[in-house]
């Protein structure tokens, strides 16, 4: 006995014409829809990336306080260390979009 389950759908021939021409890309059609659909359920959501972002950024962060601290330099415990140019936009630009999920 087979554990398959089947499931089929229907595309509109002019919203879904990207998908149409994907799908007919693909020379094993289930395992393309397969893999998609994996991709999509288990990508972590946006909010999930954020977070983990700025998880990143906070300890990037603590790591200059504490590589300032190592060299000497003064730093305040209530003052945030200098910012890395560009580290914070190239995060979000990395980031952005990686999930349709809200």
């Amino acid at each position: 006995m087979s554990a398959r389950v089947h499931y089929s759908f229907r595309l509109h021939a002019v919203h879904d014409a990207d998908l149409i021409r994907w799908l007919e890309l693909q020379p094993n059609k289930s395992a393309a829809v397969r893999e998609a659909l994996i991709a999509y359920v288990r990508a972590p959501s946006l909010g999930t990336m954020a977070a983990k972002q700025d998880e990143i950024l906070a300890a990037i962060r603590a790591l200059r306080v504490v590589a300032s601290v190592a060299e000497g330099q003064e730093k305040d415990a209530e003052s945030p260390a200098a910012p890395i140019p560009g580290l914070e936009e190239m995060l979000r630009d990395k980031f952005h979009g990686l999930s349709h999920k809200p």
